[in-house]
């Protein structure tokens, strides 16, 4: 083999390469196109933004907010707003639960024996005693809050 022949293929050799890499990133460009996902892949994928909807949105754990008090827990299962409005203190209470339906209930107590009641039955308070004091502290300062 001659010394032309040798860089001829050698020439050859990474001319091939480079062409096969750019097929290969221009097959791949996910910029270009969407690959489709398998069945698997697409069941894990829904599964994830289902997870993701149902995480609470950072900030919104504890604090004022335009349309009330906002009260949850840690793991974002449970979340209270409270907003104390001219015919007494408006509860919305919000049970997230992972890749099943989120339970919204709208509670309006007009007056504070009535909140008082609700909470002394109200099962969730088992489940997450700190949120639920909470929750009864801020309903009851508003409650007693002049309108």
């Amino acid at each position: 083999m001659s010394i032309d022949s040798a860089a001829t293929a050698s020439t050859d050799r990474a001319v091939g390469v480079r062409t096969t890499r750019a097929k290969r990133a221009q097959r791949y460009d996910i910029a270009q196109r969407e690959m489709p996902l398998g069945p698997k892949m697409a069941r894990l994928h829904a599964r994830r933004q289902r997870l993701a909807a149902s995480r609470p949105i950072s900030g919104l754990t504890q604090g004022q907010g335009r349309d009330g008090t906002t009260i949850a827990s840690d793991d974002g299962a449970l979340a209270y707003v409270l907003q104390a409005i001219p015919s007494g203190l408006y509860v919305e209470q919000t049970l997230r639960r992972p890749l099943q339906a989120h339970l919204v209930h709208h509670m309006l107590f007009r007056s504070a024996e009535n909140f008082a009641h609700w909470c002394e039955h109200e099962p969730v308070r088992f489940d997450h005693p700190i949120v639920f004091s909470r929750l009864r502290k801020q309903g009851d300062e508003l409650l007693r809050r002049p309108r």
